[in-house]
């Protein structure tokens, strides 16, 4: 339609501005693109390039780095030979918002590997960023107190976004995540899950090398496919938030693929950590939401720091969030109704933040 048309050509225009303004904006676009509760699927569609299809910087430059970080001596290990190459050298087959990857052959085993290579200058250019947005979340949070009752703390919030950002420029730190997840969820996921193994003699903290994953993104799948793996999906994620304490932060679209009928988790740069106290009061607010008792929920919302500690009980509960959750979740369970997913559920409870998020991404994925 007209509307779909104009609202593709608006996220296309927003999307070559923020992949022209740096690492920073492109991953504010990122995590647009799996809002659908904000954005028109049109418009999701387009921001979802920004996950693997930003500008790709020149080989000479990713050359330098390899060689930097590798020594010179590295080719004697990789194999570009079956590469795609232009005439200044081998092209990558994604390129992201801190680095871009190459599909490379490892010499010493032949096995396939993607080779994820930093930008150049990343540390400045996040810097840069996030110097920036700060300021304009200063301006914001003070502009929202002024003129409403919200005390969002915008530069905390940013403060914790950009220590997860700078987190994401260590690839060795990157290598050992991909390590504990492979094995820990190795365990847990019998197979239904796959975490690719890294190739240590070819890492360092610019370069991480790890197996070549072959398959599609999953928001490239059929609906069948994506109805069968999303409660994979929520199951994965319901171990790491209620059973391992370690989960992956950044599961947008480039980072979940399926190969073999498993779903694929790729990109272990964000990772964060929950505590055992916040562990409990998620599966206590789950059961609360799932049977209704909204008034026990706001209290597991203030222990949460998702309210606080003044937030007003009757305002928030007289709104309509509580109806357009609990609907919500209902559609969830009538679109997963796995018995898997039901036996895990019953004896971790159900950690509903996380089903709604998968709901989201369902509905970004099926458009």
């Amino acid at each position: 339609t007209k509307d779909e048309e104009a609202y593709r050509l608006q996220a296309s225009e927003a999307r070559d501005v923020l992949s022209r303004l740096g690492p920073a904006f492109i991953k504010a676009g990122q995590a647009l693109a799996i809002r659908p509760d904000l954005l028109p699927p049109a418009a999701l569609k387009e921001l979802q390039r920004l996950c693997d299809d930003c500008p790709a910087y020149p080989w000479a430059l990713a050359k330098a780095t390899i060689e930097k970080e590798l020594g010179p001596e590295v080719w004697k290990l990789l194999d570009d030979s079956g590469a795609e190459r232009d005439r200044e050298g081998p092209l990558p087959i994604a390129a992201a918002s801190l680095g871009q990857v190459y599909r490379w052959r490892c010499r010493t085993d032949g096995r396939q590997l993607a080779v994820k290579v930093q930008r150049p200058n990343m540390a400045h250019a996040v810097a840069l960023d996030m110097f920036i947005l700060r300021r304009v979340a200063a301006l914001v949070r003070w502009g929202t107190r002024q003129m409403t009752k919200n005390r969002t703390d915008h530069v905390a919030l940013l403060d914790a976004w950009a220590k997860g950002t700078y987190a994401e420029l260590d690839y060795e730190a990157e290598g050992r995540n991909y390590a504990y997840f492979r094995k820990e969820l190795g365990q847990r996921m019998g197979g239904r899950v796959y975490v690719p193994e890294v190739c240590w003699e070819l890492t360092s903290r610019r370069v991480l090398a790890t197996e070549w994953v072959e398959g599609p993104r999953l928001a490239d799948c059929s609906p069948e496919v994506i109805l069968t793996l999303v409660p994979v999906g929520v199951e994965c994620f319901l171990a790491q938030l209620l059973d391992m304490g370690v989960f992956h932060s950044d599961p947008h679209p480039g980072n979940l693929l399926v190969n073999k009928g498993r779903l694929v988790l790729i990109d272990f740069g964000l990772v964060a950590e929950i505590g055992q106290p916040s562990m409990e009061s998620m599966a206590t607010a789950t059961v609360h939401l799932i049977s209704a008792d909204y008034e026990a929920l706001f209290d597991d919302l203030v222990s949460l720091e998702l309210l606080p500690l003044d937030a007003d009980r009757q305002q928030v509960l007289g709104s309509d969030w509580p109806i357009s959750v609990h609907s919500a979740t209902r559609q969830f369970q009538q679109m997963s109704p796995g018995s898997e997913l039901n036996k895990y559920c019953s004896t971790s409870s159900c950690c509903c933040f996380l089903l709604l998020l998968f709901l989201l991404f369902l509905l970004c994925c099926c458009s």
